[in-house]
């Protein structure tokens, strides 16, 4: 049986009702001008079921804070990191969402945290204090570190058959699912219920897949809420997740391999670098 867990919820500044804490839609615009996916999608016979996740990847905890967004911006990273071959550093959820949320415990967006962590990376949870959202609070040593650690914008999918296909090739993606109150009751197959609304939740997706008689092909999706929810922090993840939802976004992130210690392979820009800092824009509308 899957532990509970209820998402917080605020007033929202905008419409003054409440809504659940956690992933908010990015600008649509922004969306809209990002670099799509156009590599191969696999046809039916290239795709096989794994799952090699592994175990030295531990699930992450945001203690009900919605931080979901640095959360699996961090654990999208050292999912990439591992696929690329590369050694293994605990990486901060805290990090990338004290910045974004500045202080406040109100959500984030996908774009927002991916361009964040193109540009300024993220902090090894060894220089980070649990719990940290007033970005005032992080070290100078949490932001060196950091640097070292950036994930870089791959693409964005906009269909499940290339989310699939992606997960087949070893890409790490994080993207945006409803969650309800069925998200927290798993079936026979490991998968989440289904629920219907906004996608509320971001979560990373990597290293597993498996087909379902019910479903189709279900990827696997690492959560950040303990493992004392789902299945030691795990779920399936189906096409009817994202069909239910009233938007959807996916990116894929790379481990950025340039190292800013050394001179003869200094970092390079941010593919996301000349977005804006920060939008205003209100889900529901296109008012800035």
């Amino acid at each position: 049986m899957a532990a509970k867990h209820d998402l917080p919820t605020i007033i929202d500044p905008f419409t003054g009702e409440a809504r659940v804490l956690g992933t908010l839609p990015s600008d649509p615009r922004l969306v809209a001008a990002l670099p799509i996916y156009t590599g191969e999608v696999l046809p039916e016979s290239e795709l096989k079921e794994f799952n090699d996740f592994p175990k030295h990847l531990e699930i992450k905890d945001q203690n009900g804070r919605g931080a979901c967004n640095g959360f699996a911006c961090a654990a999208s990273l050292e999912g990439a990191r591992f696929a690329a071959g590369m050694d293994h550093v605990p990486l901060s959820g805290w990090y990338p969402y004290s910045i974004l949320c500045n202080g406040v415990d109100r959500g984030s967006n996908i774009l927002e945290g991916y361009k964040l962590c193109g540009e300024r990376g993220v902090a090894p949870e060894s220089t980070v204090d649990y719990g940290i959202i007033n970005p005032r609070k992080l070290t100078t040593a949490a932001h060196d570190a950091a640097k070292r650690f950036r994930l870089e914008f791959g693409a964005s999918y906009q269909s499940w058959r290339q989310v699939v296909s992606a997960v087949m090739l070893r890409e790490c993606l994080n993207l945006s699912v409803c969650v309800g109150r069925r998200f927290n009751n798993l079936d026979s197959e490991g998968a989440a219920g289904v629920d219907r609304g906004q996608g509320n939740h971001a979560v990373a997706v990597q290293l597993g897949l498996k087909k379902s008689n019910k479903y189709g092909w279900m990827v696997l999706m690492r959560n950040s809420w303990s493992t004392k929810w789902g299945q030691d922090g795990f779920c399936w993840l189906a096409e009817a997740h994202i069909e239910a939802g009233s938007y959807f976004e996916c990116m894929s992130a790379k481990a950025v391999v340039d190292d800013p210690s050394d001179p003869e392979n200094p970092p390079i820009a941010s593919a996301l670098a000349n977005l804006p800092k920060r939008t205003t824009w209100i889900p529901g509308s296109l008012a800035c």
